[in-house]
């Protein structure tokens, strides 16, 4: 039986070259095409940054609050609603999960 695109899509093993065969034009898949062409310390030091920026979601806190969807992010629109994200001005530590959603918040509404 045929995985469906949304399983494929939602599979980290799947390979980008399974993902063009199936003609999805997905940003990863560039971004992974622009990656394979850096020489071997660039992509080092570009894994390195990732890695670096993508260290706060990895703590169990910031999993916890991210593994639901309690924001009702549909109702921005349709009710009035008021949206506050605070993070510390000292610490810096957190600001991209502010940045997630806001991201997530722009989505919903395109």
């Amino acid at each position: 039986m045929e995985k469906k695109s949304n399983q494929l899509i939602g599979n980290p093993e799947t390979p980008p070259s399974v993902l063009e065969k199936k003609r999805l034009t997905l940003f990863a898949v560039h971004q992974y095409k622009s990656y394979k062409l850096a020489a071997g310390k660039t992509s080092k030091s570009i894994l390195i940054s990732c890695a670096a920026r993508l260290a706060v979601f990895a703590l169990p806190k910031v999993r916890d609050l991210l593994s639901r969807d309690e924001m009702e992010f549909e109702k921005i629109g349709y009710e009035k609603t008021a949206l506050f994200v605070i993070i510390p001005d000292t610490d810096k530590t957190f600001v991209r999960t502010d940045r997630a959603f806001c991201i997530a918040e722009m989505l919903m509404l395109t």
